[in-house]
Formats: C-alpha cells, sequence, structure tokens
C-alpha cells in the first residue's frame, strides 16, 4: 500500500517553478520591514504598511515615497531596499536562471560538453541558437526573450559584485523591471527544460 502510493506521487509530474518560488518565498518572508525599521522624524513622503510585509513585496509599491510607516514610530527608509536584503533575494533568482539556461542547452545537446567554461553571455548565444520559443508559453517573440535575458544578464553583474552600484545608479523602475523580468524568464525557462524531457532529451531544437 504504501510503496503503492509512493509510486503515485513520483509518476504525479513534479512542479519544479513552484517547488523553487515556495523555498524563495520562505527565505524572503524573513526579509521583513519590520526588521529594518527605526525610529526617525521622516523627511519625505510616506507609505503606510504592515510591518511583517517584505521588502521583496513591497518593492513595486514604495517607488513614489521615501519611507514607509510601519506604526509605533517606526519607519524604514527606501534606501534599505536597495541594500542587504534585495541583493541576497536577486542572487538567489539570478543563480537559478543561470542554471536553467544551462540545463536547458545541456537536455538539447545530450551532453554537458564545453558548457562548463562557457560564461553567462556565452550561453545566451548558445540558448538563442537554438529554437527554444515554442517550448514555452511566457514569451510571445524571441526578440521579447532576448530582451530579457540579456537585461537579467547585465543585472547580475550589478548583483553578484561588491559594490555600491545597485545603491548608487540603479534607478527604481529598473530594480522593478527586473524582478518581473527575472520571475517571468524563470518560468519560461523551467517550460523549455520540462518539454525536453518530455520530448526527448535529444529534441530538435536547431533553427
Amino acid at each position: 500500500m504504501i510503496l503503492t502510493k509512493v509510486r503515485k506521487m513520483e509518476d504525479k509530474k513534479r512542479d519544479y517553478h513552484r517547488e523553487f518560488m515556495y523555498i524563495f518565498n520562505e527565505i524572503s518572508s524573513t526579509f521583513t520591514l519590520e526588521k529594518y525599521s527605526e525610529g526617525l522624524v521622516p523627511e519625505g513622503k510616506v507609505l503606510e504598511a504592515e510591518p511583517f510585509s517584505t521588502v521583496w513585496d513591497m518593492l513595486e509599491n514604495i517607488e513614489d515615497y521615501e519611507y514607509v510607516n510601519i506604526g509605533d514610530g517606526k519607519y524604514v527608509r527606501r534606501i534599505k531596499f536597495f541594500k542587504k536584503p534585495t541583493r541576497i533575494l536577486f542572487l538567489i533568482l539570478i543563480s537559478e536562471f543561470e542554471e536553467r539556461i544551462y540545463r536547458a542547452i545541456e537536455l538539447s545537446k545530450g551532453d554537458n560538453k564545453g558548457l562548463n567554461d562557457k560564461n553567462l553571455n556565452d550561453l545566451i548565444r548558445l540558448f538563442f541558437e537554438r529554437d527554444f520559443l515554442k517550448l514555452q508559453k511566457e514569451y510571445t517573440s524571441r526578440k521579447l526573450f532576448k530582451e530579457d535575458l540579456k537585461a537579467i544578464s547585465s543585472f547580475r553583474n550589478i548583483v553578484v559584485h561588491t559594490n555600491k552600484k545597485l545603491e548608487d545608479s540603479v534607478d527604481w523602475q529598473i530594480l522593478i523591471n527586473r524582478k518581473k523580468q527575472v520571475i517571468k524568464t524563470l518560468k519560461a525557462l523551467q517550460q523549455i527544460t520540462d518539454n525536453l524531457k518530455i520530448n526527448n532529451p535529444m529534441f530538435d531544437t536547431k533553427l
């Protein structure tokens, strides 16, 4: 009986993206506004929010404000959104982004020969030598897909390296856009990988 249940569970299609996002959301939930709040007198526009709202979930909401008021005289400065919590969360997503691009190419080739020596831009070039567009549902054109992958690749250099570019030179709208883009590309990349596994590891994806 137990073995039968285990086999039935194994037979069900695994939703890897959903599993990954569940873990990611668990991690992001530790970076609450309350954790980064301080007692101060705000000098600028203030947004009201719950103390246990997360920094990640608030990114789209705080663009036009300098502070977030969580009550009891505590505020979060907007600059905190550019510091460690956001950097850590983007690092997790971008690492997964790189892994899914690598995995898609590996599956389409049937091996990983030569891939370990490639940087991210090299992998993106190899990726678009194959007709992966038809294996996903998030993008309707290669142009849009390529633009988002390249945008994430460029943003990676800002996030990964220890410098102040994230805080000093990244426009707020860019931060919001990169959040949306990386989530969308992750969905598309996982759909491609899933379809490659279903059809054939040697599925013909060449243009």
